[in-house]
């Protein structure tokens, strides 16, 4: 299966975390392709904003 995802802020790497885990849990294998013209983290991460960041990861149990 061949997944795109359109966005790789917060949200778009929650996806992408939770479809690998899905695929592992199926043993299905997938290709996905993000795209983002800002690369990883999108507009949305900014490193001036890393309170908000951590909270936002807490919140979400996503590794720092």
């Amino acid at each position: 299966m061949r997944i795109g995802i359109v966005g790789a802020g917060p949200r778009g790497l929650l996806t992408l975390e939770r479809l690998v885990a899905w695929s592992k849990q199926e043993k299905t294998t997938l290709t996905i392709d993000l795209f983002d013209l800002n690369g990883i983290g999108g507009v949305v991460w900014q490193p001036n904003q890393l309170r908000a960041n951590y909270e936002y990861c807490q919140r979400h149990d996503l590794p720092i």
